[in-house]
């Protein structure tokens, strides 16, 4: 069975490496912010809150980081040693990729409005 608090640290704990808000999350992923507070605390866990959060998460963390190859939970006390670090580089990359597509599309207005500023035509 399933440790309700242990559990809810967990996603505390990747929320907390991401810098996110339960505000941002709520807003991102249609759960109340009371209801990932629950979540977190152990308090109540509906599955329909669990999958909202694997589902906000997924783009950010392996999953294999929640349980270890036994189906136990990884201590939050081991977590600051290799499963972080798997954590980080995940999340790094992740968020590389967004800052290129971001920069990428920004260049790409950027031409768009020299090109309006500067036709090639005068």
């Amino acid at each position: 069975m399933l440790d309700r608090i242990k559990l809810g640290k967990r996603f505390k704990l990747f929320r907390e490496i991401l810098n996110h808000g339960q505000d941002r999350i709520s807003d991102a992923s249609g759960l109340s912010q009371t209801q990932i507070s629950n979540f977190e605390s152990g308090k109540a866990q509906s599955i329909e809150t669990f999958l909202g959060l694997l589902k906000y998460y997924r783009p950010y963390f392996n999953f294999d980081n929640l349980l270890d190859d036994k189906g136990r939970f990884i201590p939050i006390k081991k977590m600051d040693g290799p499963e972080v670090n798997e954590v980080r580089k995940d999340l790094i990359k992740v968020q590389a990729k967004a800052i290129k597509e971001d920069m990428s599309s920004k260049f790409n207005d950027l031409l768009e409005l020299i090109d309006e500023i500067y036709p090639e035509n005068q």
